[in-house]
């Protein structure tokens, strides 16, 4: 009974000494990230309404990057296609002397299917 006691004792320090040592390196970590952070958080509440404006002008800009862009790729395609199409199969094989057109490789890429 009295070996159990101190068995049970000692599983009770070990853990101890363990969780100690772990919750230490998450305060130190956590006060080295608040401490990383403060800088950019004073500055972002001294300047809350600048940033938002600079955020929402940056969106609106890659939007209609994005809209602009999507119609030019549009209109390219469809001046390829129109062009292919005034050609014969045969026209087609002596321009491109008898190799592949940038349009018949499909190169992988993140969102993109071949």
């Amino acid at each position: 009974m009295v070996f159990d006691l101190i068995r049970e004792i000692d599983i009770v320090f070990a853990t101890y000494n363990t969780t100690h040592a772990g919750f230490n390196e998450a305060y130190r970590l956590l006060g080295h990230i608040l401490m990383t952070v403060a800088p950019y958080e004073e500055y972002y509440l001294n300047h809350r309404d600048e940033l938002e404006a600079g955020i929402a002008q940056v969106r609106g800009m890659i939007e209609a990057f994005n809209a602009d862009f999507g119609l030019s790729i549009d209109a390219l395609t469809a001046t390829r296609n129109q062009l292919a199409s005034w050609l014969t199969p045969t026209g087609i094989a002596e321009i491109g002397g008898g190799t592949l057109m940038a349009s018949d490789i499909c190169v992988p890429v993140p969102g993109r299917q071949c």
